[in-house]
């Protein structure tokens, strides 16, 4: 029994940092994204 609900528990914890580490890479991505995009508006344009 306690062999098995610690394997669960490690699981769910592996599950849980994945899942993590899967979100920071969408934040990344997507600020790097919003920077390309918007950056460029922002930046004073040299004449």
């Amino acid at each position: 029994m306690k062999r098995e609900v610690r394997s669960m528990l490690s699981d769910s914890r592996l599950v849980v940092s994945s899942v993590m580490s899967a979100n920071n890479a969408v934040r990344f991505f997507f600020a790097q994204l919003f920077f390309g995009i918007f950056g460029f508006w922002f930046i004073p344009m040299p004449i």
